[in-house]
Protein backbone atom coordinates (compact mmCIF):
# COMPACT_ATOMS: atom_id res chain seq x y z
CA UNK A 1 0.00 0.00 0.00
CA UNK A 2 1.35 3.57 -0.75
CA UNK A 3 2.59 5.70 2.19
CA UNK A 4 0.41 8.93 3.21
CA UNK A 5 1.59 12.14 3.39
CA UNK A 6 0.27 15.79 3.66
CA UNK A 7 0.05 19.07 2.59
CA UNK A 8 -1.12 22.47 4.04
CA UNK A 9 -4.05 24.06 2.61
CA UNK A 10 -3.98 27.95 4.04
CA UNK A 11 -6.23 28.27 0.56
CA UNK A 12 -9.53 26.32 0.91
CA UNK A 13 -10.59 27.35 -2.62
CA UNK A 14 -7.95 24.78 -3.49
CA UNK A 15 -10.32 21.87 -1.33
CA UNK A 16 -12.42 19.60 -3.92
CA UNK A 17 -15.08 17.31 -2.78
CA UNK A 18 -13.37 13.51 -1.81
CA UNK A 19 -10.09 15.18 -0.65
CA UNK A 20 -9.42 13.75 2.90
CA UNK A 21 -8.65 15.94 5.44
CA UNK A 22 -6.63 16.59 8.80
CA UNK A 23 -8.10 19.61 10.50
CA UNK A 24 -6.17 21.14 13.16
CA UNK A 25 -7.11 23.53 16.27
CA UNK A 26 -4.18 25.53 18.50
CA UNK A 27 -1.75 22.51 17.07
CA UNK A 28 -4.36 19.54 18.26
CA UNK A 29 -5.80 17.48 15.66
CA UNK A 30 -9.51 18.21 16.12
CA UNK A 31 -10.72 16.36 13.05
CA UNK A 32 -10.31 13.58 10.13
CA UNK A 33 -12.56 13.05 7.60
CA UNK A 34 -13.58 13.93 3.82
CA UNK A 35 -14.56 17.22 2.34
CA UNK A 36 -18.01 17.25 1.39
CA UNK A 37 -18.53 20.70 -0.11
CA UNK A 38 -16.41 24.28 -0.43
CA UNK A 39 -17.99 27.47 -0.59
CA UNK A 40 -16.71 29.12 -3.71
CA UNK A 41 -14.98 31.81 -1.85
CA UNK A 42 -13.30 29.10 0.10
CA UNK A 43 -14.75 30.85 3.51
CA UNK A 44 -16.28 27.12 4.89
CA UNK A 45 -16.31 23.69 3.98
CA UNK A 46 -18.73 20.97 5.05
CA UNK A 47 -16.99 17.95 6.10
CA UNK A 48 -17.71 14.38 7.06
CA UNK A 49 -15.46 12.82 9.68
CA UNK A 50 -13.78 9.40 9.32
CA UNK A 51 -16.58 6.77 11.12
CA UNK A 52 -18.85 9.69 11.21
CA UNK A 53 -22.41 9.84 9.55
CA UNK A 54 -23.20 13.81 10.56
CA UNK A 55 -20.85 16.63 9.33
CA UNK A 56 -19.07 19.27 10.40
CA UNK A 57 -18.88 23.30 9.09
CA UNK A 58 -15.60 24.33 9.19
CA UNK A 59 -14.87 28.56 8.90
CA UNK A 60 -11.90 29.86 8.04
CA UNK A 61 -12.28 32.76 10.12
CA UNK A 62 -11.68 30.39 12.84
CA UNK A 63 -7.83 30.24 12.25
CA UNK A 64 -8.13 26.23 11.90
CA UNK A 65 -4.96 24.52 9.81
CA UNK A 66 -5.83 22.13 7.28
CA UNK A 67 -3.47 19.47 6.01
CA UNK A 68 -4.52 17.30 3.45
CA UNK A 69 -3.48 13.47 2.95
CA UNK A 70 -2.00 12.54 -0.19
CA UNK A 71 -0.85 9.27 -1.70
CA UNK A 72 2.93 9.14 -2.67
Amino acid sequence: MPARQTEPVPHWTRLQRGDQLNVYKNGKLVASGIVDMVALDGSVFWFTPNGADTRRLFLHADKLHVQKRVRL
